[in-house]
């Protein structure tokens, strides 16, 4: 996206987010699946005399009056290259999000090389951290190989299994779709009609 506020335009991505997010508080150890989940941009606010952040306005004392509120999560600035440094900061959601993937399908590793090649491909891009492209093929030739070196935590484990069981299901439901069309689809159930 592109940004344009007092006669400047600037660019604005997750992805350049990701790439540019602060070193402290964990967020270096971030893969982009987690990023996307964990972390929040908003607008920089006005500073203290003593530097630290002025607290949030919060609409909760049921009066309509925005009161001041701290709310204790650390405000970081991206790094030096990032266009938004000094208007925006990051700092950890109190709640995780679950990103929703969208664009092309990852395909399934089971089915040949070349889609094991780009399903380990996405799932590093997805679950290993990184800011630079070389960072995650490593000492590797291949994205397969680099795949298979790396270990990932229980829970991105978990999230990529299912990343992989969601793509058989969809992939059973176009083989499914494409017999009942050709009027070759067994029965879902035993004993129903199709």
């Amino acid at each position: 996206t592109v940004n344009i506020n007092q006669n400047d335009v600037v660019p604005s991505s997750l992805l350049y987010d990701y790439r540019l997010r602060p070193v402290e508080n964990g967020f270096d150890g971030l893969s982009v699946w987690e990023y996307a989940s964990l972390a929040e941009k908003s607008r920089q606010s006005p500073t203290s005399a003593d530097g630290s952040a002025e607290p949030e306005l919060e609409n909760d004392d049921g009066d309509g009056e925005a009161v001041r509120k701290r709310t204790g999560r650390p405000r970081l600035q991206f790094l030096e290259d990032h266009p938004q440094r000094d208007t925006h900061v990051v700092k950890a959601r109190t709640k995780a999000h679950i990103p929703v993937l969208s664009g092309p399908h990852i395909p399934r590793p089971d089915v040949d090389a070349d889609s094991c090649e780009r399903f380990s491909r996405a799932m590093l891009i997805l679950f290993k951290p990184w800011r630079e492209v070389d960072d995650l093929l490593g000492e590797f030739d291949t994205w397969t190989d680099a795949y298979a070196a790396h270990v990932f935590p229980n829970n991105l484990q978990r999230t990529i299994r299912n990343i992989h069981i969601e793509s058989e299901c969809k992939d059973a439901k176009t083989e499914y779709t494409r017999a009942r069309q050709q009027g070759t689809a067994e029965p879902l159930l035993s004993g129903a009609p199709n």
